[in-house]
């Protein structure tokens, strides 16, 4: 079996199903998730809501006397410690998926694991699992109607907790309007009539600092209750302008084929010392800096 401890938002809750569901497929084993995070947030961080049952995934809830386990030997205890009881850890930074041999009894993934190197063989099984439960709503259906009739760019403006959130704004930064006028300017070299399809948690600040004469729609119902049937809609679009989020990150990489254009922050961290390996090399960078 293989057990990943969720935790965060929606991409990096999709991020850890990814690298869980690729060793698994390699090994013909089972996926588990331990969600003890989420009965249990840590102090500040921000809380976040479980998205994963939205999808049809091939995942089971590994049960609670198991995660209270896995939960207390990673606060407590160290990795050596773990095997003891037939667990094998990989926590990031000190091991990776790639790591997990078929004679691992019982595999424990804890990180985020931000590399699409990780998950590339199993792209198409994700494309196919990750497609939310619910049916699209009268309003989603017109919004993708719009997509699908045009070269759609969705644009994502990531603020909330990374301006609100002192620890957060430290770690992540938030993509300044420079940003977006070096990626569009760059997108509508390639792009013949882009037309943008706005996502953010903070639709009047962006609608207010993104320059009025661009060919905008505002997706204007976007909010965290909302982000699996919104990231549907991204990734319905054709094009991609990405904040440093993973949200927007998966948006472009479910909607990617052949012709897209995307383009990310040149800096994905703002507390980084190295670069990160999130952003494929495919992908257009322009400079995040103010």
């Amino acid at each position: 079996m293989i057990v990943f401890r969720a935790c965060g938002g929606l991409g990096n809750q999709l991020f850890q199903y990814a690298a869980a569901r690729s060793v698994a497929e390699r090994l013909g084993v089972p996926v588990a998730a331990d969600l003890s995070w989420f009965r249990s947030p840590p102090r500040n961080v921000t809380p976040r809501r479980l998205y994963l049952p939205d999808y049809r995934l091939a995942l089971t809830e590994l049960p609670r006397h198991l995660s209270w386990r896995l939960s207390a030997l990673h606060r407590r205890l160290p990795p050596w410690t773990w095997r003891l009881l037939g667990v094998e850890p990989i926590i990031e930074g000190r091991s990776s998926p790639t790591d997990v041999r078929a004679s691992t009894r019982t595999a424990c993934l804890v990180g985020y694991w931000q590399d699409e190197s990780l998950i590339l063989a199993i792209r198409e099984i994700l494309r196919t699992e990750l497609q939310p439960r619910a049916s699209l709503d009268s309003i989603d259906a017109a919004v993708l109607s719009e997509i699908e009739s045009c070269e759609s760019v969705s644009i994502h403006v990531r603020r909330g907790d990374y301006v609100s959130l002192p620890s957060a704004a430290k770690h992540h930064g938030t993509c300044p309007t420079a940003y977006y006028e070096r990626a569009f300017r760059s997108l509508a070299s390639r792009v013949h009539k882009p037309r943008l399809f706005l996502f953010s948690d903070d639709l009047e600040w962006a609608m207010t600092n993104l320059p009025s004469s661009w060919p905008i729609s505002a997706v204007g119902h976007s909010c965290e209750d909302r982000a699996v049937r919104d990231l549907r809609l991204m990734s319905s679009c054709r094009h991609h302008i990405i904040a440093n989020s993973t949200f927007s990150w998966w948006g472009a990489w479910l909607g990617e084929r052949p012709g897209s254009v995307v383009v990310a922050p040149s800096r994905w961290f703002a507390a980084a010392r190295s670069e990160s390996r999130i952003v494929p090399s495919r992908w257009i960078r322009e400079s995040n800096e103010p």
